[in-house]
């Protein structure tokens, strides 16, 4: 049986409402909540695409390291560790200014940004940031689903 939720998308720092069709615990469908009072039922294609990108045969749900041709699996921590020990040497070289973090969005609510946060401070204590968003799509009347 398909339940339907509501929720917010997560894809940007937009966070415009919507309504997720769940069946057996699993995502099949996301469209704007024309009751959500930001965003008026708005939703961006890539919003609408959630669905897909979830179920993707091909997602990337562990951290990998290229060797060559070939990729292997690692803990997360072993690729903090790889990735901070990086970053690290390219401050010591460079200094602090030459490392800068993309968070994906502009704020810190996010779990990428809290990552990238966390890898910072943990690692190599730079401040650099970019904050950025990788939807930009105002809540507009040009989209209702």
């Amino acid at each position: 049986m398909i339940e339907t939720r509501k929720s917010f998308c997560r894809f940007c720092h937009v966070f415009c409402g919507v309504e997720v069709d769940v069946e057996d615990d699993r995502v099949i469908a996301v469209r704007g909540d024309r009751e959500n009072a930001a965003s008026e039922g708005y939703t961006c294609p890539k919003g609408r695409a959630e669905p897909e990108r979830i179920h993707h045969p091909d997602r990337i749900l562990r951290p990998r390291k290229r060797d060559g041709d070939r990729w292997s699996e690692l803990s997360p921590d072993d690729a903090l560790d790889e990735i901070g020990a990086k970053l690290r040497a390219i401050i010591d070289e460079h200094g602090p200014e030459s490392v800068a973090v993309y968070v994906g969005c502009g704020g810190a609510s996010t779990s990428r940004a809290t990552a990238s946060s966390a890898l910072r401070s943990r690692r190599t204590s730079s401040t650099s940031t970019t904050p950025t968003s990788r939807c930009s799509s105002p809540p507009t009347r040009l989209h209702r689903t």
